[in-house]
This record gives structure tokens, sequence and C-alpha cells, in this order.
């Protein structure tokens, strides 16, 4: 109904062949079928006909009329329903494998993220050890070095000095044996001469001479 071959409603169409025959009726309100032999269908036409009008069109379809029909392609509702749920559920399947697929790989990322900050913190803990370890160790052999213990000797015998109101002349490191020699005032006792390794060596005008050998009277002072 409603195509360009269609009869208006309402409307008989009839098929007849060797074994069977086939009335469909169409009419505002619905459509009805019957199948049987020819002769009760010829029947049923014949009272339908005049059921619904003398002026209902009653059209016998034939091999002939049938292939002068335009055909129009018949779209079953609940098959196209069907397939729309199926297209739907298989979109939903592939949007759900979809999320956990980049889940995954954000958490791929996330976690070799986390590995290579792990192994970069180690690696900076590693090195600051390393480099503490190396701090040390230049203290300690500062520590255990030649230099500063001549630097802490002269050190202490600078303030012993100090202490005695006496000045140092001479200080001299000569093939590793240490020579020096101050002048202290007349005053000063052995003991405190003792006290900061010296004995006393000469007496002179400007005071005691004193040194932590004997050969230290015979380094000239340095000017």
């Amino acid at each position: 109904p409603g195509m360009k071959d269609a009869t208006r409603m309402p409307a008989c169409y009839t098929y007849f062949s060797d074994e069977s025959a086939t009335m469909m009726t169409i009419t505002e309100s619905g459509l009805q079928i019957h199948r049987g032999t020819a002769s009760v269908v010829r029947a049923k036409t014949e009272r339908l006909s005049r059921e619904l009008g003398e002026n209902v069109p009653v059209m016998e379809l034939t091999p002939e009329v049938i292939e002068k029909l335009i055909p129009v392609p018949w779209y079953s509702l609940s098959l196209f329903e069907d397939r729309a749920r199926r297209v739907l559920a298989a979109l939903s399947v592939f949007a759900a494998l979809g999320v956990v697929l980049i889940s995954v790989l954000i958490w791929f990322f996330a976690a070799m993220a986390m590995i290579s900050t792990h192994a970069e913190i180690a690696q900076i803990k590693e090195r600051s050890q390393n480099k503490s370890m190396q701090l040390m160790q230049n203290v300690q052999n500062l520590r255990a070095s030649p230099m500063r213990e001549q630097v802490a000797k002269f050190a202490d015998l600078n303030d012993g000095l100090l202490t005695l109101n006496g000045f140092l002349e001479v200080y001299q490191i000569s093939g590793g044996k240490l020579l020096w020699r101050a002048i202290i005032p007349a005053n000063v006792t052995s003991n405190r001469i003792s006290e900061i390794g010296g004995q006393t060596l000469d007496t002179g005008p400007q005071g005691v001479v004193i040194g932590n050998s004997r050969e230290a009277l015979s380094v000239k002072r340095s000017r």
C-alpha cells in the first residue's frame, strides 16, 4: 500500500496455483491473508467483495501481472531492531575493550615511570654515598698527612710562645728534621720552656734564646 502499483484501499488480491490459492485483503484497518484450495478462495473472495462493497477491486495476480509490478525491498522492523541491538552490543564490547586497553597502557607507562624514578633515586643515593665516602677518605688523608702534622705543631709552638711573651725567630724543616729557635723574656722558668718542647740555648741582649736543638743556633734567620 502506498507504492506506485498499489490499488486504492480497500482492495483484494488473489493468486491461484495448481496446488493452492491465496487471497490478500487490504483495508484501512489492516491486512488479512487466506490460504486454501482454489474453490474455497474464490468463494471467500466473492463474499468479501460483497461485504466491502461493489467498488472493491479484485486483482488476480498471474505471472504476467507479477512481471509488470515494480519490486520493492521489504524490511522487517524486528529484524532491523535485532540487527541494531547486535551492532550496539558489538560496539559496546569494542568500546569496553578499548577502555581496558587504554587503562592497561596507562598502568604500564606509570609502572615504567615509577621503576625509572626508583632507579634514578637509587643511582643518586649511590653517588651521594660514594661522594661522602670519598670526602671522608680525603679528610682522613688530610688528617694523616705530614703537612697537617707540621701545621699543627707550628700552631701549638706559636700558641706556647705567645703565652710566654716570646716570638719565633726560626722555623725550618730540612731533610724531614724540624729546627726552631725563639727568643723569650729572661724571667721565664725552665719548666715552661720544657712544656713547649724547647731548651735554653743562649742568652742575648733581647732575652733568652731557646730552641728544640742546639743545631738551631746555626740556622740563619730568613728575611
